[in-house]
């Protein structure tokens, strides 16, 4: 599939951008509805819902909400045995999401 490039001269450039920004062009009613139910469930059953669909999705057999924690040592343990590669890929992605979010800070609880 090719990368659809936008002109901003273009005649039709601001319905081409909706088009492509319209959540509806690219959602799935399947995934949204699998999402929906699982909030439900998660507000209804609490703590006991995320344990059973942890290990239904995560392919975990856990049975108490504490199994799913991991310790400060648990971290530092497994960034101590990653590769510098593989380090360096999230210390990237963290870098980026960071920056990213940064925009979205609210400076003032006005709005405008």
């Amino acid at each position: 599939m090719a990368i659809r490039r936008l002109d901003t001269a273009s005649v039709n450039f601001s319905t081409a951008l909706d088009q492509l920004l319209s959540w509806e062009s690219v959602s799935d009613p399947g995934v949204a509805h699998t999402v929906d139910e699982i909030i439900h469930v998660i507000r209804q059953d609490g703590d006991q819902a995320l344990i059973e669909l942890t290990n239904r999705f995560d392919r975990r057999s856990v049975s108490d909400f504490a199994e799913l924690v991991i310790s400060a040592d648990q971290l530092d343990q497994a960034l101590r045995t990653i590769s510098a590669e593989q380090k360096q890929a999230l210390e990237t992605a963290a870098e980026r999401i960071r920056h990213y979010h940064s925009h979205q800070l609210q400076h003032s609880w006005q709005f405008t």
